[in-house]
């Protein structure tokens, strides 16, 4: 459990936004190309005090974040013309992912999504099987000596996270009720929207598909799971692994940034399952939980968290917005067990064995 605890710290730690400050200096021969120095090669020099829309310091130097950098550097290769190259590309049916030229192994792995004590499966457990990296410390490693700065290469995504178990086992015993209005606005003749934020392997999204499945439909009517993330390479196990379980008809995969400005996709439950791993993320998280309870209707919101890092309860800050709203009774937590799951060791090549209190939030 020792080695657990230091896995789940690493995530936390690694995730977290950061200040950057990057160099400036006159460039000799190409815009793009550091002096023979060895000058940082993407950090061209400016005039004036802003450099694209951030302020620089006395030592001419500007601090970003680790999603504003990314924008950043899309402006710069835009300016001076440079080709944009992705560092990765992804072909699972290989059995494999290329990041930055090196290739990581992908596997699949077959997750028992038990019934609660009072809800018990036909069989006793959904079998759901999901694909991801067979060594992630490989890509954890590579991901650290880039500070983090890459989001296509963010590892935490790439293997399975226990809260995901606890909303897939939410979702199938009672996504149903969406259907009879019991918290959204669709119904078996309109069909139902389920949304994933930072969907990671997709066992949530998964189940979801499976239970929307037993609700009856309309002629002409369908049910759809929306699953998304930042990173390229969860959305390419997500996306192998909804066709592999022949749930590409239900299941769609799509890029969606919860920093971003872009409105929530309309939906009738929004499922977010074990993204709270750092203070920043929790309270964006926070924000969109938010976003989503005041649309008109609401949708039933589901948030799952089975590491319950410190700073990552951002139930205090929505619930002190929804005080000064007429009618909004204080969210809180409730709490369900997850006996033996076994999981990726993150940094440890055997996979780990543990029982785990999961806290979740369903509206």
């Amino acid at each position: 459990m020792k080695s657990a605890f230091f896995l789940l710290l690493l995530r936390a730690a690694f995730s977290e936004g950061f200040g950057i400050s990057l160099p400036t200096f006159r460039p000799k021969s190409s815009p793009l190309r550091g002096s023979d120095s060895g000058d940082d090669a993407f950090s061209p020099s400016f005039d004036g005090q802003l450099v694209y829309g951030k302020e620089m310091d006395k030592n001419g130097a500007i601090k970003v974040t680790k999603w504003e950098l990314k924008n950043l550097a899309a402006s710069l290769a835009s300016t001076f013309g440079v080709e944009d190259e992705p560092p990765y590309w992804v072909d699972v049916a290989n059995g494999e992912i290329v990041v930055g030229g090196a290739s990581y192994s992908v596997r699949p792995r077959t997750v028992p999504v038990p019934g609660s004590d009072g809800v018990p499966w036909p069989d006793g457990a959904e079998m759901i099987t999901i694909y991801e990296l067979e060594h992630p410390s490989l890509l954890v490693e590579d991901w650290i000596d880039t500070a983090g700065s890459c989001d296509a290469a963010d590892p935490f995504g790439a293997v399975m996270w226990p809260g995901s178990i606890a909303a897939g086992r939410i979702l199938l015993e009672s996504v149903g009720r969406t259907a009879d209005g019991g918290g959204g606005g669709g119904g078996p003749s309109e069909g139902i929207t389920v949304l994933v934020l930072g969907a990671g392997t997709g066992v949530e999204a998964q189940a979801a598909a499976r239970a929307l499945r037993r609700v009856p439909l309309g002629e002409g009517r369908r049910h759809r799971v929306l699953a998304t993330d930042v990173s390229p390479i969860a959305l390419a196990l997500l996306e192998y692994g909804a066709q592999q379980a022949g749930m590409a008809d239900i299941i769609r995969c799509e890029e969606f940034d919860i920093f971003s400005d872009d409105p929530l996709p309309a939906c009738d439950v929004l499922v977010v399952a074990d993204v709270l791993y750092n203070e920043n993320l929790a309270r964006r998280v926070g924000r969109r939980v938010d976003e989503a309870l005041e649309t008109n209707p609401p949708p039933r919101v589901l948030v799952t968290d089975s590491q319950r890092f410190h700073g990552t309860d951002f139930l205090e800050d929505v619930n002190s917005r929804r005080k000064g709203r007429p009618g909004r009774e204080p969210l809180a937590w409730s709490y369900t067990e997850l006996v033996s799951v076994t999981a990726s060791g993150v940094l440890i090549e055997e996979d780990q064995t543990y029982d785990i209190k999961v806290r979740y939030l369903d509206v």
